[in-house]
């Protein structure tokens, strides 16, 4: 059964879908903010719509520099116009989508005005501007973060029969080729076999570094005592601490403390949680085992019984007919 990468964006109440339909929902919303706000649709656009940390960060300082400089000099008018033929305009403002919606909707105006011995346009801010309101876009602009999909877990239950099959996993989940994913397998099932104890820290970074470059996502499965198994998706830049987190929303009790084990006379402790899912080779998939921690015990608990019942409704009716 091929596995999909799925996103959603919760904040802005888009259903679940591939990455590209979800990002190109989120930018539709955004512009169909224009209308209502036009001042904190532009600035999510800016940190939104745009590849590029860096990109952004230059352009929200120059935008906000502007801004500072018209509040800290406004009996200046020097101040109060930006000449859109400038360098540092054409090169950190005009190219990134959204700038100058900014420019709009913080009151600046385009006008033609004598320059050298003819014209340009410019951006002119008037006189009689609504400074306070500048202000507040500008901490806007320097609040805001970009919105982005969201990876689903797309959780799933799976009988045993299920989870005996090797998952296939589509080609989202790789940065490299499908020649190199088969030698890559290779070569990582030789790993795993070896014990992984010996190595040393910085020889998990190097792996840890690699593992980045070559996938994505990771696969992982926890398989319970009692022969079921729960499943989700992960970025690989992900720590340990984020499938504990997973695998407790679904567990009976979820205030109980667990392990989960790697392997045969292994577990993975609270120290193990801050590494991330590459350093413990738990990519592009892994199968880990469930274990209660025994030495919390009281006379109430059914150690037998591990999943929350809302855990049960994540087995497909696909599954069910086939057992």
């Amino acid at each position: 059964m091929e596995q999909h990468v799925m996103f959603s964006c919760p904040s802005l109440g888009l259903d679940i879908g591939k990455y590209d339909t979800i990002k190109t929902g989120i930018r539709e919303l955004l512009y169909s903010q224009l209308g209502e706000d036009k001042g904190v649709a532009a600035c999510l656009i800016i940190h939104t719509c745009n590849k590029g940390i860096e990109k952004v960060s230059v352009c929200v300082d120059t935008l906000c520099k502007y801004v500072e400089n018209i509040v800290r000099n406004a009996e200046e008018e020097k101040y109060r116009k930006i000449r859109q033929s400038n360098k540092a305009y054409q090169e950190r403002v005009c190219c990134v989508e959204g700038a100058l919606l900014f420019l709009e909707a913080a009151g600046f105006v385009e006008q033609e005005l004598p320059f050298n011995d003819g014209t340009d346009k410019f951006w002119v801010f008037p006189t009689d501007g609504d400074v306070e309101r500048l202000e507040g876009l500008s901490a806007s602009l320097r609040c805001a973060e970009p919105l982005r999909p969201t990876l689903e877990r797309s959780a799933v239950v799976l009988l045993p029969r299920q989870a005996a099959k090797v998952p296939q996993l589509p080609p989202e989940f790789y940065n490299i080729s499908k020649e190199e994913m088969q030698r890559e397998k290779q070569l990582r099932s030789e790993v795993v076999e070896q014990s992984i104890v010996l190595r040393t820290k910085a020889m998990r970074e190097r792996q840890s570094q690699k593992d980045l470059r070559k996938y994505r996502f990771t696969l992982l499965r926890i398989r319970f005592p009692d022969g079921l198994t729960l499943q989700g998706t992960f970025r690989v830049a992900e720590k340990l601490s984020a499938v504990m987190q997973f695998v407790r929303e679904y567990l009976v009790n979820d205030w109980r403390p667990f392990f989960l084990c790697p392997s045969a006379g292994k577990r993975f402790t609270s120290e193990d949680e801050d590494q991330g899912l590459s350093e413990h080779l738990l990519v592009p998939s892994a199968m880990l085992n469930f274990a209660w921690d025994l030495d919390v015990t009281d006379p109430g608990l059914d150690d037998s019984v591990m999943l929350a019942p809302h855990a049960y409704e994540l087995i497909s009716q696909d599954q069910l007919q086939d057992h």
